[in-house]
């Protein structure tokens, strides 16, 4: 898993770096929500989502992955308990 979460921080740091260049891109905002949310922060991926969906209120590929992220959140909330 180890090698898996580098590969991760390595396609973080691409897409922060394409995101310099067209900061509102949705599609690379989408694709970095997931890829924080899966190195374990949720809420910062919630955030990005949400942060593309106040310009873009329509753009089904955020509101897939919010519906999912909070489908996620909230399995994970149950098993805490």
């Amino acid at each position: 898993m180890q090698r898996d979460l580098g590969q991760f921080e390595t396609a973080e740091g691409h897409l922060r770096r394409a995101l310099e260049l067209r900061p509102e891109w949705p599609p690379a905002l989408v694709v970095l929500a997931d890829v924080v949310a899966i190195k374990g922060d949720l809420p910062a991926g919630e955030a990005i989502l949400r942060s593309v969906l106040a310009e873009r209120p329509d753009f089904g590929p955020a509101l897939q992955r919010l519906q999912a992220l909070e489908a996620r959140r909230a399995r994970e909330g149950e098993t805490k308990r």
